[in-house]
């Protein structure tokens, strides 16, 4: 498994985080997953393409490798850089991966966590960390799974701008 998330970067860079974790994120195969939660006789649910547990209000969510395409390229990418760190918890990508895929959801809409995102990439960013030429093709991937819906156009003339909005407008 892939231990993402501000569990990885505590372990990565507990210096940039500026507060403790909260929850765990993994990306792993259903079946080491499944073996890791009934190990610890952790109660969960499947949700959409997610497995959440929460036990002793401690979160975690796993992303099934199977349920993105990019999740195959990240553990593909990680299993081969030599800077990966092997932990209890699983594997832990490079500082710079990581940034890579805090970045790729940066914009995401309806966020209740738009704040912790945008000081975590800010904070990453400001200590050097990077995309990577060599993860552009893996984030390219990631951020269009991620955005499923699209960006409004900013350049186009109000009647565009406004049309199909679903918000009846009253002119005096």
């Amino acid at each position: 498994m892939i231990l993402i998330g501000s569990r990885a970067l505590a372990i990565r860079a507990p210096e940039l985080l500026g507060r403790p974790p909260k929850d765990f994120d993994f990306i792993g195969e259903e079946p080491e997953i499944l073996e890791f939660l009934n190990s610890f006789g952790f109660p969960f649910k499947k949700e959409n393409c997610k497995i959440i547990a929460n036990e002793h209000e401690l979160p975690c969510e796993f992303e099934t490798i199977d349920s993105r395409k990019s999740n195959e390229m990240l553990t593909s990418i990680v299993k081969g850089d030599s800077k990966t760190i092997e932990t209890d918890f699983g594997l832990v990508p490079n500082i710079d991966l990581l940034f890579t895929l805090k970045a790729s959801h940066k914009y995401l809409k309806n966020s209740p966590y738009f704040w912790k995102t945008a000081r975590d990439y800010h904070v990453m960013k400001n200590s050097g960390a990077s995309v990577l030429p060599e993860y552009q093709e893996f984030f390219k991937i990631r951020e269009k799974e991620t955005y499923a819906y699209q960006h409004p156009k900013l350049n186009v003339d109000k009647a565009l701008f406004f049309n199909n909005d679903q918000v009846s407008y009253v002119y005096d």
